[in-house]
């Protein structure tokens, strides 16, 4: 069972490492075939336009993680999606609710330091292991205490906030059930009891100290008969905690299960250096109250550290609002089936964040220029041409970052953008070594470009950039012609920008193409304005 996740859904599949579409390994076993999607990273500018979100490069690394693995199922996306809309729409949530997370982070950091006395045994049983057990039942209920506090004041705070998302309706409807509807508030104050009467009368001598402790397990808030126990009192209200053992279905969806048996947690080592019944009842109560309270800790700690995934997306939606970026959340279709269907995107007025920031901050006056581009479900090869310097690199960026953000659930630069879930997104950029002589760059693009062609599959997306320009026009154009015909034959859908002139006739002309992807070439071309210099915009080409 999956722990409680804001960034996965109950039936997620990302404890799936590697899928189908993601091994790149053939029969020889060999890693030469193993495309590395950290490339896109690079390729797409993604770590310099996560430098605007102000996070650590720790941060960035754990959302560009996320981003470059797609194996993030629809339901995910929707998820996260549904849960940025309520950070963006209701004022004040994503800070309150990351200040009460952190609550839970500086909790454990007390608990870690306070277990080290509360859980240590001595070789000896004396008047010392006595104390020591004190000491654990009193730590214990002290800890047990300050989760309560914190989780309901996690718990209030989800009372006014008007949530929309299903996750965050899940969580508050957990916060409710635990705080109203078990014997959390009851055993908060019996530990609150326990605490207030523990030292009352009885600070000479240790033996009656532990008596007294037997004394305040045994009562109820109603009932202060001398009773087992086992029966009732705090230590019964531990087994019965939260209807752990009677709720476990409604609560496993995000309680951790865990299952409590009278010797939970108790060590052999233990057993043998306690003394009597009434030792024994300490040792396993307070250590059944840290069961409860650890776990609790840690469920909210998890969900904390998930937050630097939101928190990248206001910050990213907060900077592209302040440098009059266009800015929108995905639509994810309903209808989308990977494996039936066909990934498709539809994005109206596209732009580059890296070229609307380097203007900026040149202090140019300039245009944001919006590009719109469809990819169609029967789409197979999409080619894009212009002169030097019109913007075919940065188009292909930006349509890159834009898949990418909108395939993980994250907002894109664009007026628009709606998507069906494609399989994974390839890069293939020019690169430039000057170590390197033209033979050594075409060999090092060729082995790019075999990881991709093992390894794509149908429903997967390539943008190919000025690929194979290391070598001359003729030798490109055949290799380029022979790489796209293989394409054409697996469903993988790629987006082309070259040099190459009528790359689009060489490539029918071919001969190699699949039958069915003749009639589908897409031909574009970045405009000019009517002095002749370029527009920046992508038009479509008919021929």
């Amino acid at each position: 069972m999956n722990r409680f996740s804001i960034l996965y859904g109950e039936n997620s599949g990302r404890e799936v490492q590697v899928k189908m579409d993601n091994n790149a390994l053939r029969d020889d076993g060999q890693n030469k075939y193993r495309y590395d999607f950290k490339n896109i990273l690079d390729d797409l500018n993604l770590r310099e336009i996560s430098g605007f979100t102000n996070l650590s490069n720790k941060d960035i690394d754990f959302v560009l993680n996320i981003a470059s693995d797609f194996n993030s199922s629809e339901q995910d996306v929707k998820m996260r999606l549904g849960i940025i809309k309520d950070f963006l729409n209701i004022r004040g949530f994503y800070d309150m609710f990351d200040s009460q997370m952190r609550h839970f982070v500086d909790l454990r950091e007390k608990l870690a330091n306070a277990k080290r006395n509360m859980m240590r045994v001595h070789a000896d049983v004396s008047a010392e292991t006595s104390f020591l057990n004190y000491n654990k039942i009193v730590h214990a209920c002290s800890f047990f205490s300050l989760t309560y506090r914190t989780v309901f004041n996690l718990y209030r705070e989800f009372k006014d906030p008007k949530t929309e998302s299903p996750r965050f309706l899940e969580l508050a409807g957990f916060l409710e059930e635990l705080v109203e509807n078990t014997q959390f508030k009851q055993l908060n104050e019996e530990c609150k009891i326990f605490c207030d009467h523990i030292n009352e009368g009885v600070i000479f001598d240790v033996d009656i100290k532990m008596n007294s402790i037997l004394r305040i397990i045994s009562l109820r808030l109603t009932d202060f008969r001398y009773v087992k126990p086992v029966q009732t009192g705090l230590f019964y209200s531990v087994m019965r905690a939260l209807a752990i053992e009677e709720k476990t279905e409604e609560n496993k969806k995000i309680y951790i299960d865990k299952k409590f048996t009278r010797e939970s947690l108790i060590s052999n080592k233990d057993d043998a250096y306690l003394k009597g019944g009434i030792e024994y009842q300490i040792n396993l109560t307070a250590r059944r109250l840290a069961a409860i309270y650890e776990t609790l800790i840690d469920l909210f700690s998890d969900i904390y550290h998930e937050l630097v995934f939101y928190k990248y997306a206001v910050n990213m939606t907060g900077y592209m609002k302040a440098s009059g970026i266009p800015y929108c959340l995905p639509e994810i279709s309903d209808t989308n089936n990977i494996n039936a269907g066909g990934c498709s995107a539809e994005i109206e007025g596209l732009c580059d964040i890296t070229l609307a920031t380097a203007f900026k901050n040149a202090e140019a006056k300039f245009e944001v220029v919006q590009n719109d581009y469809i990819l169609n479900p029967e789409d197979k090869i999409n080619i894009i041409t212009g002169a030097n310097q019109s913007g075919k690199t940065t188009f292909l960026r930006a349509l890159g970052a834009a898949l990418v953000f909108a395939r993980a659930g994250l907002p894109v630069p664009a007026v628009r953008a709606k998507i069906n879930l494609f399989r994974n997104l390839y890069s293939h950029f020019q690169r430039y070594d000057e170590d390197l002589k033209n033979e050594g760059q075409l060999d090092t693009e060729l082995a790019e470009m075999s990881a991709i062609v093992y390894s794509a599959g149908k429903d997967s997306i390539v943008l190919m950039n000025e690929s194979f320009s290391s070598t001359g026009l003729k030798d490109a154009a055949q290799i380029a012609s022979d790489v796209l015909s293989a394409f054409s034959h697996t469903g993988v859908k790629v987006i082309y920008v070259t040099h190459i002139p009528g790359m689009k006739s060489k490539l029918s002309q071919s001969g190699n193409l699949d039958p069915e992807s003749k009639e589908n070439i897409k031909l574009y071309k970045t405009g000019q304005k009517n002095d002749g210099s370029p527009s920046f915009k992508l038009e479509s080409v008919t021929m």
